[in-house]
C-alpha cells in the first residue's frame, strides 16, 4: 500500500482508487459504494456522480441541457458521443464500448423545452486511460464555464489564462483555438453579440433614459436604416456641469476594437477638486467633420451655450470646423501636448527643449511667453514659427481671450481612453453600459468621501500651519494644498503699500501689485485659475488674516459645491428581460456594414497617433544621430564596440577648414 504523502508528490488523482487495494482519507478496505459514490463495473474504479442530470428533469432549452451534460461528464471524467440529435430528439452514450450509460431526451411543450425522458446513469467502463483533452471541451461549454469572469470587462482574462484555469479545475488541457473561441463565446453570453447589441439599442437607451431622468439620447441611421452615429448623456452629467463644473469641456475620440470598427466620442469636465466627470459619449463611424457636427449639436440641446464656454481638444480640422459651426461664441483651446507632438514631428531638437517649451504654454504674462519664444525661435526656428502658426491665443495661457482655469491638456479625456481600452472590445449595448456603471461607482464612492480630507499638519512649519486649520473647511483637497503650496512659497514676501486696496509685493526678482478691491494681480496667477496667489496671500498675512477662502473669485473650489456635484444618484438599467417597452414606437437600427480588416491576425495598438503627430525615433545617445543604437555606434571602433571605457578620438587639421577628420 502506497503511502499518501508518496501519492500526493506522484500527482496521482485521489479520486482514481481500487477497493481493497488503496486507500483514501481514512476509506477502509471493506468500503461500500454509495450512488453518489460508484465503482464501475469493469476494473472497480471509484467516482463521484454528479447530480447534475436525473430521469424526468426539464430544461427551459437544448443549449442548456447539452451544457448540464458536458459539465457533468467533465467533471466524472468521461466522454460521450451523440446517437441522434435534432429539434425533437437527442440521444447520447458513453464514448466507451460496451458502456451502458446512456441519456434520451424529447422537447416538451412549446417545443424549445426538453425533458430527460430516459437515464441509465451508471458507467460500466473503464476509466484508468484518460485523454488529456476532452472531447465535449468545446467553445460551447468552455464559454459557459467562463462567462461569469467576464462581467468585469476591467478584468484581462487570456486564452492563455484560461487554458492554465481549466487544466487546474478540470485536469483536462484544451488548445489555444479552442480557449479563443470559447473567450468571444463567453462574452457573447454576457454582452450579447455585436450585431444583435445594434438591434437592441433603441430598447436600452429607452430604458436609460426611463430610469434616469433627465437623460439625452439620440441615434442618427443612414438610408438604408443602417446604424451611423449615436450619443448618450446622463441628465445626472448634464446637471452637475450646468450648476457645480467650471465651463471647461474636454473632447476626444478613441477607436472602437471590436468586430465593428468605429470611433468612440468622448466629452468630459474636471470639478472642484480636480477629478475627472464624465459628461456625454458617442459612438461613429469615423473621424469627420460631419460626424462631430452632428455630435457637438446634440450636446448643444442638452447644455446650450453657457458664457464664456471653452473647448479643449487636439488639432484635428474636423474638431475645429464643427466648434466654429455648432458653437460660435465659444472659444477653443488646444492640447499643450498635442501641439508638442506636433513641433517634435517637425523637428527632433524639441526633445533637450521641452523645459522652455512647458514654460511658453504655461506663462501667465505675455512678457515671459516672449522671452522663451525668443529662446525657441534660435533653437528651433521651424518648431517655433509651427507654434506662432497655429495662433498662440489657442494654446499659451499669456494670450488665451477667456478663462481655461489652468487646463492646458486633454490628458483627462486621454486617461478614460485608457480606461475602457477592453470595453472598446464589446458590442455597443456593453459599451454603453460599461460607462454608466463607472460613473455610477465614481459617483458613490466621491459622495462617500465627501471631497475633503483633512491636511496633515505634522509635516508643514508654523506659518503654513497658521493658515492650513482655517481651510480645512471650506475648501477641497485640492484647492487646499494648492493654496497652501503657494502661502509656502510667498513665506518670505513683503507688502508695501501704494494706496487705498493697492499694494506692492517684493518677492525678490519679480515684484507685483495687487489690486484687493478688484482681486486681481499683475502676474495674472489670481484671474486666471481663480485661487489667490502668493501676493494676495502675502498682502493677507501683512494685514493679519488667517483666512483667505474670502479671497478666492469662483465658488468651483468650495467643498459644498463639490459635495452638490455627486450630490445625484445613477441608477442601473437592469439585465434585458426586466426591460419595458416605451408607449412610443422604437425605431429599427441595423448594424453597420462590416469594414474588411486585413489578413492576419491584428496587432495590438495601445493607443493610435493624434493628426499631426509622428512616431519617435531613437536615437544614440553619443553622436545625437539615428537608425542605430550605441553599442553600433560608427564613433566607437570595431574592436572596443560594447565598452564604455574608451572614447573614440579624432585628428584634425585646422587648416582644411574641418572638412579633414580622421578617427583612431
Amino acid at each position: 500500500m502506497k503511502k499518501e504523502d508518496e501519492e500526493d508528490e506522484e500527482g496521482v488523482q485521489p479520486s482514481i482508487l481500487r477497493p481493497g487495494v488503496d486507500d483514501y482519507f481514512g476509506i477502509p478496505h471493506n468500503f461500500q459504494a454509495t450512488p453518489d459514490f460508484l465503482p464501475t463495473h469493469n476494473e472497480g474504479v471509484l467516482y463521484r456522480r454528479s447530480q447534475r442530470l436525473s430521469d424526468g428533469k426539464v430544461f427551459d432549452s437544448k443549449e442548456k441541457m447539452i451544457v448540464e451534460v458536458g459539465l457533468k461528464f467533465l467533471e466524472e471524467q468521461f466522454e460521450y458521443k451523440t446517437v441522434r440529435s435534432c429539434t425533437k430528439r437527442y440521444h447520447i452514450q458513453c464514448s466507451r464500448e460496451h458502456c451502458k450509460w446512456m441519456m434520451k431526451a424529447k422537447s416538451v411543450g412549446d417545443g424549445a423545452t426538453f425533458m430527460v425522458s430516459e437515464l441509465v446513469d451508471v458507467h460500466t467502463c473503464s476509466r484508468t486511460q484518460l485523454n488529456p483533452n476532452h472531447r465535449q471541451a468545446n467553445k460551447r461549454l468552455l464559454g459557459n464555464i467562463f462567462k461569469n469572469k467576464f462581467i468585469n470587462c476591467r478584468r484581462v482574462l487570456t486564452p492563455k489564462d484560461m487554458i492554465e484555469d481549466f487544466r487546474g479545475q478540470y485536469g483536462v488541457t484544451i488548445p489555444y483555438p479552442t480557449a479563443w473561441r470559447a473567450r468571444w463565446r463567453a462574452i457573447t453570453l454576457i454582452r450579447g453579440s455585436h450585431a444583435e447589441s445594434f438591434t437592441r439599442l433603441p430598447m436600452y437607451l429607452s430604458n436609460l433614459k426611463r430610469v434616469n431622468p433627465g437623460t439625452r439620447t439620440a441615434i442618427r441611421t443612414d438610408s438604408s436604416g443602417r446604424f451611423a452615429e449615436c450619443f448618450v448623456a446622463l441628465g445626472v452629467s448634464i446637471q452637475t456641469f450646468l450648476q457645480n463644473l467650471r465651463p471647461v469641456l474636454i473632447i476626444d475620440v478613441a477607436h472602437l476594437k471590436g468586430e465593428y470598427l468605429g470611433t468612440m466620442f468622448l466629452v468630459v469636465a474636471m470639478d472642484g477638486n480636480n477629478n475627472i466627470v464624465p459628461i456625454a459619449l458617442g459612438v461613429g463611424r469615423s473621424e469627420t467633420a460631419d460626424e462631430w457636427t452632428w455630435f457637438l449639436n446634440t450636446l448643444k440641446t442638452c447644455i446650450g451655450e453657457p458664457s464664456g464656454l471653452v473647448f479643449m481638444s487636439d488639432r484635428a480640422s474636423s474638431i475645429n470646423a464643427a466648434i466654429t459651426a455648432i458653437f460660435p461664441n465659444a472659444y477653443h483651446a488646444l492640447c499643450c501636448r498635442h501641439l508638442l507632438m506636433n513641433v517634435r514631428s517637425k523637428n527632433a531638437k524639441i526633445k533637450q527643449l521641452k523645459t522652455p517649451y512647458w514654460k511658453a504654454c504655461k506663462a501667465y504674462t505675455p512678457g515671459v511667453f516672449e522671452r522663451v519664444m525668443t529662446i525657441l525661435q534660435l533653437a528651433i526656428p521651424e518648431g517655433a514659427q509651427l507654434m506662432r502658426d497655429v495662433g498662440v491665443e489657442r494654446w499659451s495661457r499669456a494670450y488665451f481671450p477667456a478663462q481655461r482655469f489652468n487646463i492646458m491638456t486633454s490628458n483627462s479625456a486621454e486617461s478614460i481612453n485608457a480606461l475602457s481600452r477592453n470595453a472598446r472590445k464589446l458590442p455597443i449595448v456593453g459599451l454603453m453600459e460599461y460607462f454608466r456603471e463607472f460613473q455610477q461607482e465614481w459617483y458613490f464612492l466621491r459622495r462617500q468621501k465627501g471631497g475633503i480630507e483633512k491636511i496633515n499638519i505634522l509635516f508643514l512649519n508654523l506659518y503654513i500651519v497658521y493658515f492650513a486649520n482655517e481651510l480645512n473647511h471650506e475648501l477641497t483637497e485640492w484647492a487646499q494644498r494648492k493654496i497652501l503650496k503657494r502661502i509656502e512659497k510667498s513665506y518670505r514676501w513683503t507688502a508695501h503699500g501704494i494706496g487705498y486696496d493697492r499694494w506692492e509685493i517684493r518677492d525678490y526678482g519679480n515684484n507685483a501689485e495687487v489690486d484687493m478691491l478688484h482681486r486681481s494681480c499683475t502676474c495674472l496667477k489670481w484671474q486666471v485659475s481663480g485661487l489667490p496667489c502668493g501676493h494676495a496671500i502675502a498682502v493677507a498675512k501683512h494685514l493679519g488674516e488667517r483666512d483667505v477662502s474670502h479671497l478666492i473669485t469662483v465658488n468651483y473650489y468650495m467643498s459644498q459645491l463639490y459635495k452638490a456635484t455627486y450630490s445625484g444618484v445613477i441608477n442601473p438599467v437592469g439585465p434585458p428581460e426586466t426591460w419595458q417597452y416605451p408607449q412610443d414606437p422604437l425605431p429599427t437600427v441595423l448594424p453597420p456594414l462590416i469594414i474588411k480588416r486585413p489578413v492576419g491576425r491584428p496587432k495590438k495598438v495601445k493607443r493610435r497617433a493624434s493628426r499631426g503627430e509622428s512616431r519617435s525615433q531613437q536615437k544614440c545617445p553619443r553622436c545625437d544621430e539615428y537608425r542605430h543604437l550605441s553599442t553600433q555606434c560608427p564613433w566607437i571602433p570595431s574592436s572596443t564596440r560594447g565598452s564604455s571605457q574608451l572614447e573614440p578620438f579624432a585628428t584634425v587639421d585646422l587648416n582644411s577648414g574641418y572638412e579633414n577628420v580622421r578617427f583612431h
